[in-house]
């Protein structure tokens, strides 16, 4: 619907059109599509610009800080917070203001900057036991992330347990999935891991049909051992690896000689060996009367282990630490 509204090729494009643009941009920013994301996102901003509509340019410039927060480039997305902060500003409304604070505190924990948070929770009166109010929900979802990367899962259970229920209760399954993905994978950081699968599974089960990639890339490298447990029972194969291609292109970065690696496990080696003897995936199922899926998990899992980003790099990289 939102690039059926954007694309009326017999007729010029006008302000009214501006909120589709937007939308569309969110919802390829949510596909991983970033780049055309980016182009939506800046043409909805430059047409609400033009009519004035100061709440659009305000919400698109959220959207844009998001795509630039998921390109890496956190420069570019403090400075769509800024723009929107502006709007806000002169938009006088309170929560407005608060949501976008709220959304450079998020922006803070991806880069990994933390000392801000406990200095926001004060500020903002927040509790991990206070009851669900729908108006502090992106507050308190944020405020999850931010123990859970302070290594203080165990203080978040609870409220994330509150923020699903409550999500699923109004049918609101964006958030439902958001929140399975945060608290699955603080069960697994307090160890139990067959409870994080279970409510991971659950999440995987309602995102793969809307095509959802972003909510998972977002939340990390913690994600990836949860995955693989799901893979190995012969689940959502395909899924988990878009999943994991747009993890390891989010996370990888150069080789490095003296970056320790990971141990491969003794199926990994034999998967890495006849890569390196240019088989093809079927092949190499064949070789090892396995599923064509679970090479696929084997290859991507080989590819993080060894910080590498092909089949060429994987097998370069073997060779160098004498590993084939």
């Amino acid at each position: 619907l939102f690039r059926q509204l954007t694309e009326r090729t017999n007729r010029p494009q006008t302000p009214t059109q501006s909120g589709a643009y937007i939308g569309l941009a969110n919802v390829l920013r949510e596909m991983n599509h970033l780049n055309e994301a980016e182009a939506y996102a800046v043409k909805g901003i430059q047409l609400a610009e033009q009519g004035g509509i100061g709440g659009v340019v305000r919400h698109g410039c959220v959207v844009l800080a998001g795509i630039h927060k998921a390109q890496g480039d956190f420069e570019s997305a403090h400075a769509a917070l800024a723009h929107a902060e502006a709007m806000a500003d002169s938009l006088a409304v309170a929560h407005i203001v608060v949501q976008l604070a709220t959304h450079r505190i998020a922006l803070e924990i991806a880069r990994g900057n933390l000392g801000m948070i406990d200095m926001w929770v004060r500020e903002r009166d927040l509790r991990l036991d206070e009851d669900f109010d729908y108006r502090r929900e992106l507050e308190l979802v944020t405020l999850a992330r931010a123990r859970i990367a302070q290594g203080s899962s165990h203080e978040v259970v609870a409220l994330l347990e509150r923020l699903r229920l409550a999500a699923q209760h109004d049918g609101r399954m964006g958030n439902v999935i958001e929140d399975c993905i945060l608290l699955a994978i603080a069960k697994h950081t307090l160890g139990e891991t067959d409870e994080a699968v279970a409510i991971l599974k659950h999440a995987l089960d309602l995102a793969e049909p809307q095509g959802y990639v972003r909510l998972f890339v977002d939340a990390g490298k913690a994600l990836v051992p949860l995955l693989g447990f799901i893979a190995a029972q012969g689940l959502h194969l395909n899924y988990i690896n878009t999943l994991l291609i747009a993890l390891d292109a989010q996370q990888a970065s150069p080789i490095q000689g003296d970056v320790p690696v990971e141990d491969l496990t003794e199926r990994e080696y034999e998967v890495l060996r006849l890569l390196a003897l240019e088989m093809t995936n079927p092949e190499i199922a064949e070789q090892l009367y396995i599923g064509a899926g679970t090479v696929k998990t084997h290859t991507l899992n080989i590819y993080r282990k060894l910080n590498v980003r092909s089949r060429s790099e994987a097998v370069r990289r073997a060779r160098e630490l004498q590993l084939i």
